[in-house]
């Protein structure tokens, strides 16, 4: 079974990055990319997915609280640098 997902990364380098490194693994199929928090959102209102993989580093208020929010913690990855970011994903 393949786990969907959706990657938000302002950067169009840093998501082609990560779209090749995960295209090498079988089990997971890339639902949509975007490039701005918004349309990410606009996309959750109608839409699920198993994954999101997000640099929050552009949003970082506004998306913290969309994922506590509607409780998506566990379904969340952080692509970004920023230790202060894999931090907050504990909690």
């Amino acid at each position: 079974m393949k786990l969907n997902y959706l990657l938000l990364d302002p950067n169009d380098v840093a998501r082609i990055q990560v779209r090749q490194r995960l295209k090498e693994i079988s089990s997971l199929s890339l639902t949509k990319e975007f490039s701005n928090f918004t349309d990410l959102k606009n996309f959750l209102q109608y839409e699920t997915t198993d994954l999101l993989l997000i640099d929050p580093s552009e949003n970082e208020d506004k998306i913290f609280k969309f994922i506590e929010q509607y409780g998506i913690q566990k379904q969340v990855v952080f692509t970004s640098k920023k230790s202060t970011h894999a931090w907050l994903n504990f909690f």
